[in-house]
């Protein structure tokens, strides 16, 4: 009988297979960040759409006898206030809001004596949560 001398090393079929699995975690890992951008995104637009909304509040705030007469109302369809402050500070929030948010994005106020509501509107088809239109309100006494 001949000694067979014992193999040492990995077989090519050996190697493959941890080239493949390998390969497969790496996609998994690349889907994951993928997600993770979109969320990202996402929760940044929450964070600037809050952030107009407060500074709207703050500006119906410092013009209060203006906002509770309404001069402040303007819903995502209608046209802007077209004089005085509250046209000046709409038309720059508006601007604003579309720069940071989008083209699409677009702003409403209603004002009803002391109670006001503000909501924003944008295109978060980016985001995971699947809905391509995002609408944030929130109610305040001036």
């Amino acid at each position: 009988m001949m000694n067979r001398q014992q193999q040492s090393g990995f077989t090519l079929l050996e190697v493959l297979i941890t080239v493949l699995i390998l390969g497969i975690g790496l996609l998994g890992l690349a889907a994951l960040q993928n997600a993770s951008v979109k969320s990202n995104q996402s929760a940044y637009d929450r964070t600037q759409a809050v952030i107009f909304m407060d500074s709207m509040q703050e500006t119906m705030r410092a013009f209060r006898p203006q906002a509770r007469t309404g001069v402040f109302n303007k819903s995502c369809t209608g046209s802007m206030p077209s004089s005085g402050i509250a046209g000046t500070e709409m038309s720059l929030w508006h601007a604003q809001l579309q720069q940071k948010l989008g083209p699409s994005a677009c702003g409403a106020i209603n004002c009803n004596g002391n109670i006001c509501e503000v909501s924003i509107r944008w295109d978060d088809s980016r985001g995971l949560q699947g809905s391509e239109t995002m609408t944030m309100n929130t109610r305040f006494f001036i």
